[in-house]
């Protein structure tokens, strides 16, 4: 199967990840988010699963499911079940506003920005409570914390690890939109931050990003974006950066978002981001020594 996938990602341009913004609706208001309450149609159950079913002939072998808030959609259910229907992993991004037992994802990303009350000032009163709670009450399903690092919640990294000390943590750096950069973090405070979650990382904290993704940081560095293809709530294709979605040019230079970092690593089939996510997202790779290296 590791034979397979080089020879059809590392030789071709397939996109090997579907990005799917189900709704642009939300119940929460954050003010870092640039994704817009757009109200055109979204497309309907049945013309997601076709698209669904179109890429993974295409060989894409992973769905991310966002937002929005995609569990705002009743069909969401239905929907994940579809992509386990063809051997698809999929991962739900969400702000656990909903409960989450009906929902049965290969992974869970609850999002976070921050501890308590940095948290809460960026993505609305009680929400950091939820989501700690929602993690509590679902022992049983497979959730990740994702954390957005911005200058505001910086200094928030060791006690989120503390807090969720049983769930892997993928931490992202926030995108500096050209219409708001107050919550942009410079060069050096990426590169200092960089160096901490690698030390964290070796101290046992459970930090899912993978050390060579991390050294990457703040860095000029590779970039694959055709791995990944975004659709919107319309069915609006994006072949390259996702942020095309929400602005015209994407700034490359200051873009360390772990989505592309982490499958870039991947891709490179590094052996620790290879290990890592075969774990995380259960993909079955017949991992064994000298099968790892280029």
């Amino acid at each position: 199967m590791l034979e397979s996938l080089v020879k059809k990602y590392l030789f071709g341009r397939n996109p090997l990840a579907l990005n799917i913004y189900l709704t642009y609706k939300c119940n929460d208001a954050c003010s870092s988010c640039r994704v817009r309450q757009d109200k055109s149609p979204e497309l309907s159950t049945d013309e997601w699963k076709s698209i669904i079913k179109q890429y993974s002939k295409k060989g894409v072998r992973l769905v991310t499911l966002e937002g929005g808030e995609p569990t705002l959609r009743k069909d969401l259910p239905e929907i994940i079940d579809y992509c386990s229907s063809l051997d698809l992993r999929t991962i739900l991004v969400t702000n656990c506003s909903n409960d989450l037992a009906p929902y049965n994802p290969t992974v869970f990303w609850a999002s976070l920005d921050g501890i308590n009350g940095n948290d809460d000032s960026i993505r609305g009163k009680g929400h950091f409570d939820r989501v700690r709670q929602r993690v509590y009450d679902n022992p049983d399903k497979n959730i990740a914390l994702l954390m957005t690092i911005n200058k505001k919640n910086k200094e928030d990294i060791i006690p989120l690890l503390n807090t969720f000390e049983n769930n892997q943590v993928l931490f992202n750096f926030y995108y500096d939109f050209q219409s708001s950069n107050e919550l942009a973090l410079t060069k050096e405070e990426k590169l200092e931050i960089a160096d901490k979650l690698i030390y964290l990382k070796k101290e046992g904290y459970k930090v899912f990003n993978t050390t060579k993704g991390i050294s990457r940081i703040g860095k000029e560095k590779p970039c694959y974006p055709h791995l990944i293809k975004t659709i919107n709530p319309m069915g609006k294709e994006v072949d390259g950066c996702f942020i095309e979605l929400f602005e015209d040019d994407c700034n490359c230079n200051q873009c360390d978002l772990a989505c592309y970092i982490e499958l870039t690593t991947f891709y490179e089939l590094d052996k620790e981001a290879l290990s890592t996510w075969n774990a995380h997202l259960s993909l079955g790779l017949p991992l064994r020594e000298g099968s790892l290296s280029r």
